[in-house]
């Protein structure tokens, strides 16, 4: 059995950890994104898109109704009917507010079509985000306490050589005399 282990690739462990980290930082900003734009497009079609086409079938209403209003009083001045021109005007308006009312009915299709699709998938991204909230986080902190625990095994087999630091800047390089040995005592008699 190997009274050692040889430990090799420190700084591979490091360069993972370094990449994992990336990793985590990019996927959080990605997920986060998704997040973010998922939640825009279902207000822009829940409230811009049906807020504006509701206003614009009020306002075909009521231009259906001036031109409604426009050939009765026609009608009653002319007592032979509405003219043809504010027959047209009437049927006009009414394409027009059915037209209003067909795509406000299809953006209401719209919205609960993406939110039947979307919040399903909304909620894996959901449990990705604790994924690299949580467990990667703590795959970094594993990594941490490896590194930690092999940096000291290796070096008790491996002192480090002392730093720069721990010499004197006067001392010489030379090395210390050997000091003498003791004088010895005569043996009694």
């Amino acid at each position: 059995m190997a009274e050692q282990a040889h430990v090799r690739s420190l700084d591979d462990i490091a360069r993972f950890r370094a990449s994992l980290l990336n990793f985590i930082s990019g996927a959080r900003a990605a997920v986060e994104e998704c997040s973010v734009e998922v939640g825009r497009q279902l207000s822009w079609l829940e409230q811009d898109r049906r807020r504006h086409w509701e206003a614009e079938a009020n306002r075909r209403q009521r231009r259906l109704d001036e031109a409604r209003d426009a050939a009765f009083t026609d009608a009653l001045a002319s007592q032979r009917g509405p003219g043809g021109w504010h027959q047209m005007q009437v049927r006009r308006a009414q394409q027009s507010l059915e037209e209003a009312a067909t795509k406000l009915d299809k953006v209401r299709r719209w919205a609960r079509t993406f939110q039947n699709t979307s919040l399903p998938l909304l909620k894996q991204v959901e449990r990705l985000q604790s994924v690299l909230a949580v467990d990667m986080v703590k795959a970094v902190v594993m990594l941490d306490q490896s590194l930690a625990a092999l940096e000291a095994y290796s070096g008790r087999f491996h002192p480090a050589p002392p730093t720069a630091t721990a010499l004197a800047p006067e001392a010489p390089l030379e090395p210390a005399p050997e000091a003498a040995p003791p004088p010895m005592e005569a043996p009694p008699s």
